[in-house]
């Protein structure tokens, strides 16, 4: 059975880079709220949630789909997203990637989905976690904003993992 994680509004152990870098969890908390952030004129920008560690745990070598959704809560036609997701270590660094998705315009509120069909991002290991980055791009000079609801049904992604497994050494 797949496991959906949620975009919280808490930030990762890794929030010192990107404009955001939240928590993924597998519970929202009580009441949904906001992140926000900026995009400097004309420059593509990466932001990110990840997993805690042990999430997804050592499921071994998981191969599927990605369906990342994100509600856009304050829209900006000058904004592009597109999502990738990626197997990092304990202390952050990317041990493998999927592709990028195709960009979509930030031009509306609401849900955007963007889906990453049989993706292997290898066999994870007991300190490896999950991540999403976000690449927004922005297409003018001046700084742009975008938001999205965070601890919220909407904002979450849906993976192929199944429980978590553990390995005792």
């Amino acid at each position: 059975m797949a496991r959906r994680y949620y975009l919280s509004a808490t930030n990762s152990p890794f929030a010192a880079i990107g404009d955001f870098y939240k928590k993924l969890t597998q519970n929202i908390a009580s009441s949904s709220s906001t992140t926000s952030f900026s995009i400097t004129g004309a420059v593509t920008e990466n932001s990110f949630s990840a997993t805690e560690p042990l999430h997804p745990g050592t499921a071994g070598n998981v191969t599927g789909d990605y369906i990342v959704t994100v509600d856009v809560t304050t829209a900006n036609a000058n904004i592009f997203l597109s999502i990738f997701v990626s197997r990092i270590d304990g202390v952050g660094d990317v041990q493998t990637s999927s592709s990028t998705t195709a960009e979509q315009q930030m031009s509306t509120t609401g849900q955007k989905t963007f889906t990453l069909s049989a993706v292997n991002l290898g066999t994870f290991g007991s300190n490896d976690q999950f991540r999403i980055t976000y690449v927004a791009r922005n297409a003018v000079m001046g700084t742009q904003v975008l938001a999205f609801a965070t601890d919220d049904l909407d904002s979450s992604v849906l993976t192929p993992f199944t429980s978590r497994v553990f390995v005792v050494t």
